[in-house]
């Protein structure tokens, strides 16, 4: 995976449009689901697809991950349950 920067703007409407080398990069499609994160004075993207879901895998206790959940659109259920685990594995 390279190494891609670039300055994006928040709209009005409070949206940000990726350009299209980083849709290329991450193969993002119309409608891919995206978890976002603040950690200090960052903003954290991270789209919620196989690979996202296969770098998880055994984090959770399993050793297989549900991505038809995340296509039924349950992703953000998936998430919470990632937050759950941070909290109780996370030492801040």
């Amino acid at each position: 995976m390279s190494l891609l920067s670039t300055q994006l703007s928040v709209s009005a409407k409070g949206e940000v449009t990726l350009p299209e080398a980083l849709l290329r990069e991450l193969d993002l499609k119309p409608g891919t689901k995206m978890f976002a994160s603040v950690r200090g004075n960052r903003l954290i993207i991270q789209p919620l697809n196989a690979a996202y879901f296969t770098s998880l895998r055994g984090l959770l206790g399993h050793s297989e991950f549900n991505i038809e959940a995340v296509r039924e659109g349950k992703a953000e259920e998936l998430t919470l349950e990632e937050a759950k685990l941070r909290r109780h594995t996370d030492p801040r």
